[in-house]
């Protein structure tokens, strides 16, 4: 919570989670929230490096920098699980995970408190933008239920049972598009950065 001028930053009680579901603008809300906001920890964008990987991409023009030399697939601006694991969430006010669901109730019990932000896309929305990005044509004169399945993959990214989940784990749902009502929701309880990227 940012406070009138003069009294500093005070910390959120809780850490914010954002479930990153495929096709629901997760990757730009992760990196613009990393690039303007200090304590973002996300596989795609961390608030400790966003302004120089920002720089490196600009210098490569456009292309991705600096990549892994254990993972191929993953790079700084891109992250695996493992190597967020390995750097922690002691730090982070603002979680964005791109994976299995099983992992929020992992991180919720070694840090504090985590209010998990479930994206709540309008369906149809959706489905046909995961359409569209796996270059599949929807048939509406087809059997509903198979063309649904050749379009859809949310990788398990959420089960119900993240909802029952109590131990330290709240939820709720945003609509992610346009992008720029959460962000400014999100800029009420996150810090500023000294230096933006952009």
């Amino acid at each position: 919570v940012t406070l009138p001028s003069g009294y500093g930053y005070v910390r959120y009680p809780k850490v914010f989670g954002h479930l990153h579901m495929a096709k629901t603008a997760g990757t730009e809300i992760d990196g613009e929230l990393a690039a303007h906001f200090e304590r973002v920890c996300g596989n795609k964008g961390y608030s400790y490096d966003a302004y120089q990987f920002n720089q490196r991409r600009a210098d490569a023009n456009g292309a991705m920098a600096m990549k892994s030399s254990k993972e191929e697939s993953f790079n700084r601006g891109s992250l695996s699980l493992s190597a967020m694991t390995e750097i922690g969430f002691e730090d982070c006010d603002f979680i964005s995970l791109e994976s299995r669901w099983t992992n929020w109730p992992e991180i919720a019990k070694d840090v504090w408190p985590i209010e998990l932000h479930v994206p709540c896309r309008e369906p149809i929305n959706h489905l046909m933008s995961m359409c569209n990005h796996q270059n599949r044509q929807f048939d509406c004169n087809g059997i509903v239920e198979n063309e649904v399945n050749k379009c859809t993959f949310l990788g398990q990214r959420f089960d119900m049972q993240l909802a029952r989940t109590k131990k330290n784990l709240t939820m709720k749902c945003f609509d992610p598009i346009p992008i720029d009502n959460y962000l400014d929701y999100m800029g009420n309880f996150l810090q500023r950065k000294r230096i933006e990227a952009s």
